[in-house]
């Protein structure tokens, strides 16, 4: 991510790695097997694809497709990645202005749709489990319930 936000400093994302890797908690929590090493790798994936889409001169289908696989096991992994949503919304939104403006709108609506289908098929079917089950498609009420007052 480094790289591709500062392509001509690589000392940057040396630097961001180094930063992260000495923090203590974040050392703590990937040395634990739990989800939230799984949520960090798959949310730092799919931002790092998010910026490709705002750099890529010509929007292909490919970059929606890994959008929407890494969006879809983002929400799997855990209810922390849905920020995730309004990010790749506002992206899409920014790149659909930039598109409008040289005529390459409508492969950013196909990249788009294919992202948010992908990411529905990957992932849906729990929220739909969810909504079926506990009433709440994202659980919170069983999650508050488990909690006293």
């Amino acid at each position: 991510l480094g790289r591709a936000l500062c392509p001509t400093q690589p000392r940057v994302a040396d630097l961001a790695a180094l930063l992260v890797a000495c923090l203590p908690m974040f050392s703590f929590l990937h040395g634990v097997l739990n989800n939230d090493v799984l949520a960090t790798a798959v949310s730092a994936a799919t931002v790092l694809t998010l910026v490709r889409v705002l750099q890529a001169p010509t929007l292909r289908l490919g970059l929606g497709l890994r959008l929407g696989a890494l969006l879809g096991l983002a929400l799997l992994t855990k209810l922390t990645t849905l920020f995730l949503l309004p990010l790749a919304a506002l992206v899409f939104a920014v790149r659909l202005v930039q598109d409008r403006d040289n005529g390459g709108a409508a492969a950013s609506v196909r990249a788009g749709l294919l992202a948010l289908g992908l990411a529905a098929a990957i992932s849906g079917w729990w929220f739909v489990r969810n909504a079926q089950l506990y009433g709440d498609p994202l659980a919170l009420n069983v999650h508050d319930e488990s909690f006293q007052a």
